[in-house]
């Protein structure tokens, strides 16, 4: 399963809302080789993608299936503090799913 939290949605809403390519969507993926590394990249949706939806029902962001088959309890979150602001994608506890196999 991999869940996101309510500031990492909204953050992806931000950034898909401002893209500049409309045929793109942020890309969450992994390197298997470096312990699952996990990385965000603009890409095309494929076929066999699993769309991340906003709040609004639009498509926000994609796994492939490669992704999806092999993440158990990953939480996608977004932090703003002093020391800098990003996503982090680290197993934790469900906040929202989107994702179930």
């Amino acid at each position: 399963m991999l869940s996101i939290t309510k500031e990492a949605k909204e953050k992806l809403e931000e950034i898909v809302d401002n893209r500049k390519d409309n045929e793109k969507l942020v890309r969450i993926t992994y390197t298997p080789a470096m312990a699952k590394k996990f990385h965000m990249v603009w890409d095309q949706e494929y076929e066999a993608d699993i769309a991340i939806k906003g709040s609004d029902g639009s498509k926000i962001a994609i796994i492939g299936p490669e992704v999806a088959n092999n993440i158990d309890e990953f939480v996608v979150d977004y932090h703003e503090t002093s020391e800098g602001t990003g996503f982090t994608v680290a197993k934790g506890s469900p906040k929202e799913t989107i994702v179930n196999r």
